[in-house]
């Protein structure tokens, strides 16, 4: 006579060990910030500020390599607080691994008229009183506090380093001529009067396309390069409003 014998624990599918699971998902979490930091990323429309060509509520495709390979510490650089609660050493540190903004700079800049996405500055750039020059005569501008310093927002590049930039009755000039391709795209016309003011170099100028309701360049400053996230392209969401974006 013989007998069988079988192992329970052999007939028994092994159980997947939890370390290995959570490790999986914190890979997979930190890949996924790794991309967002670096490569592309989303931002979703919160205020009314570039209407009518972006809506509060959609959702924009940002290349952030456009201007080269982001360092994904300079997020850090710009916070007081990690995830909103904890104090974060980092916060305008003068630590070249977390200040540098790019591992990779590809030595490309803002075109006219392109839709940018920059971190606000914590303070009125270059300075609060802003004292330029243009054709031998000295004019000065004053600048408020930026509110949502350190944030991420999305306008519309209009003046460049050197360029003198000027509203009259609503519309741009561009080094005294009238900006060639603003009517390309529609935008809110609040019929105001500024400037002449001079952008410094390094420097950008800005303005929403819904003027009336817009904080820009007017208001805080200038948007300094390395304040530069990403080229908006395309707005992904909702599906009715897909479009790209010139």
């Amino acid at each position: 006579m013989s007998f069988a014998f079988f192992n329970k624990k052999q007939d028994t599918p092994p159980k997947p060990q939890k370390k290995e699971t959570v490790w999986s998902i914190l890979g997979v979490i930190i890949f996924a910030l790794f991309l967002k930091a670096t490569v592309l990323t989303i931002f979703i429309i919160p205020s009314g500020s570039m209407i009518p060509t972006l809506k509060v509520g959609d959702v924009l495709i940002v290349n952030r390599l456009y201007y080269g390979i982001s360092n994904p510490l300079r997020e850090a650089w710009y916070s007081a607080k990690l995830l909103f609660v904890l104090p974060n050493p980092w916060f305008q540190t003068e630590r070249k691994i977390v200040k540098q903004r790019f591992w990779w700079d590809f030595g490309v800049r803002p075109r006219r008229l392109d839709i940018v996405i920059f971190k606000v500055p914590l303070k009125p750039q270059p300075e609060q009183e802003y004292v330029y020059q243009i054709d031998g005569r000295d004019y000065a501008a004053y600048f408020a506090l930026p509110g949502r310093a350190g944030m991420d927002y999305v306008k519309r590049c209009i003046g460049l380093p050197g360029d003198v930039v000027e509203l009259r009755n609503g519309r741009v000039l561009i080094n005294g001529e009238y900006l060639s391709g603003q009517d390309d795209f529609s935008w809110v016309n609040d019929f105001s009067y500024y400037g002449p003011l001079k952008v410094p170099e390094g420097h950008y100028f800005v303005l929403g396309d819904n003027r009336p309701n817009s904080s820009d360049s007017r208001f805080w400053g200038f948007v300094p390069e390395d304040h530069l996230v990403g080229v908006a392209r395309f707005v992904a969401l909702p599906p009715w409003r897909w479009k790209i974006l010139k």
